[in-house]
């Protein structure tokens, strides 16, 4: 019988070291992880801003990850409160690729004074939520890039920067300027 507990004992505990997170995230509670979710699929968004300059001067995107992290939405367009000037919705993602995002999101350190002016990427996926600036979002900026794509993001700053000339255009045209 104690033979038994104790084989049992341990196939108990090698499962339960089968289902723990990911040991190599810092999966720090400064930044909102939680343990429990990194072993859980990455969805969720993230969205990033290009500062705080008024129209048509600044843009900003977001990026929804969704069905377990195989798919995703994006938007792109001004930081202001015009709609966005581009949209792909659900398309394909090599999960891989969104898992690599989160941990990178999870690994970025809490900003207790962040700097104004800059580019700032808020998040909140699966086992993080938090924002930073630029000194500390690089990585994971270059991680949402490679799952936007570069003919989205092209295609998405040429559709803003149409949006910005029409926007300067009908500015100059106004009689309030």
């Amino acid at each position: 019988m104690k033979k038994f507990l104790a084989i049992s004992a341990a196939l108990g505990l090698l499962a339960a070291c089968g289902s723990t997170p990911d040991q190599d995230s810092k999966s720090s509670s400064a930044n909102g992880s939680t343990n429990t979710d990194v072993a859980k699929p990455c969805v969720g968004s993230i969205s990033w801003n290009s500062g705080s300059t008024p129209p048509p001067y600044s843009s900003r995107w977001t990026l929804v990850l969704s069905a377990n992290g195989a798919k995703a939405s994006f938007s792109h367009g001004p930081s202001y409160g015009a709609k966005p000037t581009f949209e792909a919705k659900e398309f394909s993602v090599d999960a891989r690729k969104s898992e690599a995002l989160c941990k990178v999101i999870r690994d970025i350190p809490s900003e207790w004074e962040p700097k104004v002016g800059g580019p700032v990427m808020e998040w909140k996926v699966t086992g993080a939520s938090g924002g930073a600036t630029n000194d500390y979002f690089g990585p994971a900026y270059k991680a949402a890039l490679e799952i936007i794509g570069s003919q989205r993001l092209d295609e998405a700053k040429s559709k803003f920067s149409q949006w910005a000339d029409e926007y300067k255009k009908s500015r100059e045209a106004s009689p309030h300027t």
